[in-house]
């Protein structure tokens, strides 16, 4: 309450004033302030008694959310209003975002050897990874990898992930899909003759549940037996030594989907 007393030296007069000060709405803008390229941000305008926002966007709600691609202002600004009309803004402490570049997810696969069930991932990612997660759709996943080879154990369609971390925390992820399909091909001429071609007698096979190889010259002596799918003759016998180059027989026990057991030859040559 204020007072006013008026005199002209004999007569006397006041007069009272109350002030009701109001106050201004309390204000705290809180969010994200430092974003990776493509993702979104927000901003809130903390307020408990304020009933008006505007930013300088143009928006006239609480909290504000933007793309780190779109056009911002050089710093961010929010004027709230309360019911009796006070303002507050943080034009004194102006709100500005960082934007760091993200990185790019990308892979291609290769079949890395004749058994088709195993996979090559060959990582393509921008330069600036420096960590990465490769799930491969069958449950394993492994980390810090570049270019990892996987084996899937069964028959089917997997999808495979590979995320990526830059050096400021960015994050991209890449997928593919990929078809491991039952299989077995049987080659009948091998030439194990050192020149790093068809040196060894492979079955690309996938999927087999059951497997047993039994390699025998034409005199029906045993020269091979394997009871893995993956395996390789070289064209020795089982006690290591070189056997004649000539037309050998095999008895294989396959069976996956179905039962791919047969009997047949194949054709030893070293020149």
């Amino acid at each position: 309450i204020y007072t006013v007393t008026i005199t002209n030296g004999r007569c006397t007069t006041e007069d009272t004033i109350t002030l009701d000060v109001k106050p201004k709405p309390e204000l705290e803008v809180n969010g994200d302030t430092v974003l990776c390229e493509f993702s979104d941000g927000t901003l809130i305008a903390e307020s408990p008694t304020a009933i008006d926002f505007i930013w300088n966007t143009g928006e006239q709600t609480q909290g504000i959310t933007f793309n780190a691609d779109s056009t911002l202002p050089a710093v961010l600004t929010v004027t709230v209003t309360n019911q009796y009309g006070c303002e507050s803004n943080n034009d004194q402490q102006p709100v500005s975002t960082t934007i760091y570049p993200a990185p790019n997810a990308d892979f291609d696969t290769l079949f890395s050897s004749i058994f088709r069930d195993e996979v090559q991932f060959i990582d393509s990612s921008s330069n600036d990874v420096i960590d990465r997660l490769w799930q491969f759709g069958d449950g394993w996943e492994v980390e810090d990898v570049v270019s990892p080879k996987h084996i899937y154990t069964e028959t089917g369609n997997y999808t495979v992930y590979l995320d990526v971390v830059n050096q400021f925390n960015c994050v991209d992820v890449a997928m593919m899909d990929i078809f491991i399909d039952e299989v077995l091909e049987i080659p009948n001429v091998f030439t194990p003759n050192g020149d790093g071609y068809n040196d060894e007698f492979v079955i690309s096979s996938v999927g087999m549940k059951d497997f047993e190889l039994t390699i025998k010259n034409r005199w029906g002596e045993l020269v091979f037996n394997s009871i893995s799918s993956r395996f390789a003759w070289d064209g020795t016998s089982q006690s290591g030594v070189d056997v004649p180059q000539g037309t050998y027989y095999y008895q294989l026990k396959a069976a996956g989907s179905q039962d791919y057991s047969h009997m047949g030859t194949v054709t030893l040559l070293r020149d």
